[in-house]
């Protein structure tokens, strides 16, 4: 009878064990399909830069934002399901910051009519440039005054990505990449 209880608290265990697994495994899932989106845009972007194609150009930053935002919020979940990984911590926070002022662009771009064509932020705050609702200068991309490089956040992301990707390599239990 020993047997059975040990057996069926290793079985609930197993089970427990096996659901935060597919809770990892999940989030892993969508934040590499978001990644491979990223670096489609990425050579999305850099073809219709060299080619001068303006619509597509502007069409293809907002949609590499808005997989820069799916990757941010993957990793936040991913970080709240494994809550103790020193690498994964670290990995985070060299990355959140990066990953959290791109998201500001996507949300300028999703939410131009919420008062951004009145030269209003996200909380209502004046933009430094209100007259400046998406451009491109050389490299920096400018929405109301507030810049990115894109060169350098392609860079970023490549980084990070690899990053994820060792740790996924080390810690065994979660191969994905």
């Amino acid at each position: 009878m020993e047997e059975t209880e040990i057996s069926k608290q290793d079985q609930r265990k197993t089970l427990n064990d096996r659901s935060k697994y597919d809770q990892v495994f999940l989030r892993l899932v969508i934040i590499n399909g978001s990644f491979e989106k990223i670096f489609l845009q990425i050579d999305r972007i850099r073809a219709a830069k060299s080619a001068n194609k303006l619509k597509v150009l502007f069409a293809d930053i907002h949609f590499f934002l808005v997989a820069v935002t799916n990757v941010m919020n993957g990793v936040k979940s991913l970080k709240a399901v494994i809550k103790i990984d020193q690498k994964l911590n670290a990995i985070y926070k060299k990355y959140i910051s990066k990953l959290e002022r791109l998201d500001i662009f996507r949300d300028h771009l999703e939410h131009i009519t919420d008062g951004r064509l009145d030269g209003l932020g996200k909380k209502k705050n004046p933009l430094k440039n209100p007259g400046m609702l998406g451009n491109l200068l050389g490299d920096e991309y400018d929405f109301g005054g507030e810049r990115f490089n894109l060169v350098e956040s392609f860079s970023m992301l490549d980084e990070f990505y690899m990053e994820i990707r060792e740790w996924t390599h080390e810690t065994q239990e979660r191969p994905l990449f």
